[in-house]
């Protein structure tokens, strides 16, 4: 659970968001994730929920990449929905 005040000059307000996230090892090298976001409060573009998938795996013992997908749905049909993908890099010293 998230909590964000914030005050921009023009607008001030709090907005909350409930996560709910789980990864599932196939084995030591390999995962899969997926998660679940709703986001309410002040902020109406903020508004809605996010499913979050992904995958990982480790290239060797130090270091993994991993990619995800995250789907926003705005509660507030003027702001639509995006679809974002990354790519990230982890590395264990």
């Amino acid at each position: 659970v998230t909590s964000i005040d914030y005050d921009d000059g023009f607008f001030n307000g709090s907005d909350s968001q409930i996560s709910i996230r789980g990864d599932f090892y196939m084995s030591r090298i390999v995962s899969v994730g997926a998660g679940l976001t709703s986001s309410s409060g002040d902020d109406i573009s903020s508004e809605g929920r996010t499913l979050l998938l992904a995958f990982g795996m480790f290239v060797n013992p130090n270091f993994a990449f991993a990619l995800e997908y995250a789907s926003f749905e705005a509660d507030d049909a003027f702001f639509g929905g995006t679809n974002t993908f990354s790519l990230s890099l982890t590395g264990r010293f």
